[in-house]
């Protein structure tokens, strides 16, 4: 686990798909770069970022969601008493928000290293290629999941007893079975927090509405409200 590899002054600290674009990066610029990959972020690797720490002169943190990676490697420079520069998302190098790809990780790279890197113009992607290539990937129940029959079943309920989907109010919770309210089913009208499907249809019930009233709820959301 956590491989260490120290080759300059110049460290990567990379975790996730994060170390993927990395190691293309690499492979593509031939760069000599030190790097740690972090497979486990607890327990911390804390020998293996130490080293890494008092080999390089400054490191890069690569990683996606919050800078988890990066506040536990400050805190290792802080107990071993050195301190030097760290880009990430803290310093804005990457952004908090989104999800890292080739382009701003060989951008924070270059960075780094204070190198200009730029992929040749003919592997460059056009994103409008890309989407037109691209086909649609909806979320969806995973295959053979039974809340997929469920939600199925009702539709056809709905339909056998002379009704619109549109006219029969399903109530839904958090969870996999909020996933009703997408295409191919759309049988789901709400989803809030766990047990509130309960609530929600006797609310709507009490408020007037004439005609039936469903309320639907996983297993788990079940034993935790809904029971």
């Amino acid at each position: 686990l956590n491989p260490l590899n120290i080759r300059s002054n110049f460290g990567v600290i990379a975790s996730g798909v994060s170390w993927t674009y990395l190691q293309e990066i690499i492979n593509y610029f031939n760069l000599d770069l030190s790097t740690l990959k972090i497979d486990s972020e607890n327990p911390w690797p804390e020998a293996k970022v130490s080293k890494m720490v008092q080999n390089v002169d400054r490191i890069l943190v690569l990683e996606e969601q919050e800078p988890i990676v990066e506040t536990m490697l400050k805190k290792t420079m802080v107990n071993i008493k050195r301190l030097i520069p760290v880009l990430g998302k803290e310093d804005g190098t990457l952004s908090r928000v989104g999800e890292n790809n080739t382009e701003n990780v060989v951008s924070a790279v270059s960075k780094l290293i204070d190198r200009k890197l730029e992929f040749e113009k003919n592997i460059q992607l056009d994103r409008n290629e890309v989407k037109l290539c691209k086909s649609e990937s909806n979320l969806t129940f995973c295959p053979g999941c039974p809340h997929r029959a469920t939600y199925y079943i009702i539709n056809k309920a709905i339909k056998k007893l002379g009704f619109k989907q549109d006219e029969i109010i399903v109530t839904g919770d958090i969870g996999c079975t909020s996933l009703g309210v997408y295409k191919p089913l759309e049988t789901l009208w709400t989803e809030v927090t766990m047990g509130a499907s309960i609530g929600l249809a006797h609310g709507f019930k009490i408020s007037g509405a004439t005609k039936p009233v469903i309320a639907t709820l996983g297993d788990s959301t079940f034993f935790h409200s809904g029971i």
